[in-house]
């Protein structure tokens, strides 16, 4: 519940802008959330979007336009994608978080905004300094806390209650049956990996509430490139369940497969215990 800047790092489809929503629900701020793509507004127009103008300020402007930063006022702005903001908006960004005032394009009265801002980029910024891309000091400005939104398939945990989340929310906008996720589509959840992170499971789960018949879940996935890379293992896990994964997970195929060919070899007690442990190590990535 602070007012401090935050640098939400990850890649394209994570949640950054759902992170940055958390972060303003919970951060004691009154005003509205306001998010924005500062590389959608070209350089000439973002004093105007971002400060606003004065009636007459131009020609076409016939009234006074509110800025985005007031909009936000006691509130929070989202930049979301912040590495593409070309350097002479930049600038003025710098000038804003410097003093925390703004003048409307074509006035002379100066007004203080309490804004906090939360910024979001795939980028590497450290190297976008290297390269003269992006401003040191901006950087600096915005770094003060840094969150790092990991991946989708560095957290395959958190996919059976996602999936279960979007079926839900499709089922009743579509005004269809909720398809069933049973071990083989469980399966093919666990082992594709997700390029396009959670906005692509999001996807997958709609397409797979209009398509899917009675007794026949469609999964858009046999036609997608994304398998498990080498050295990788899926994680097992109830879809249709959104509690904790350790609490509902049945034993995977994998699993029971292992313990088959152990039995029929006839293992020793030690050897037994040794393969479980490596096994259940291996089903929680080391946890």
């Amino acid at each position: 519940a602070t007012d401090a800047p935050v640098l939400l790092l990850g890649e394209t489809g994570v949640g950054k802008e759902v992170m940055a929503n958390f972060i303003h629900r919970n951060g004691g701020g009154k005003g509205p959330f306001v998010a924005v793509h500062p590389a959608s507004v070209s350089e000439t127009l973002f004093e105007n979007e971002f400060f606003g103008h004065e009636k007459g300020a131009f020609t076409g402007a016939v009234t006074r336009k509110i800025g985005l930063f007031e909009l936000a006022d006691n509130g929070t702005i989202f930049l979301d994608e912040i590495g593409e903001m070309p350097l002479a908006a930049q600038v003025s960004l710098l000038r804003l978080l410097q003093n925390g005032e703004v003048t409307r394009v074509g006035g002379k009265n100066t007004r203080h905004v309490n804004v906090r801002v939360i910024a979001a980029t795939n980028r590497n910024l450290e190297e976008a300094i290297r390269q003269n891309a992006f401003r040191e000091d901006l950087f600096y400005r915005l770094n003060v806390f840094t969150l790092n939104v990991p991946p989708l398939r560095e957290r395959r945990e958190d996919i059976p209650a996602l999936a279960a989340y979007y079926l839900e929310e499709f089922a009743g906008k579509h005004r269809r049956n909720k398809p069933n996720l049973g071990a083989k589509e469980r399966e093919k959840l666990y082992a594709y990996n997700w390029p396009g992170n959670v906005r692509e499971l999001r996807n997958v789960m709609e397409q797979a509430v209009i398509l899917s018949t009675e007794g026949k879940t469609y999964l858009a996935l046999d036609e997608r490139s994304g398998g498990v890379e080498e050295g990788e293992q899926p994680l097992p896990g109830v879809c249709g369940d959104p509690a904790p994964l350790r609490d509902t997970a049945p034993f995977p195929r994998s699993f029971l497969e292992v313990m088959d060919d152990m039995l029929a070899a006839f293992p020793s007690i030690d050897e037994l215990e040794e393969h479980y442990i490596r096994e259940v190590l291996r089903m929680t990535n080391g946890r």
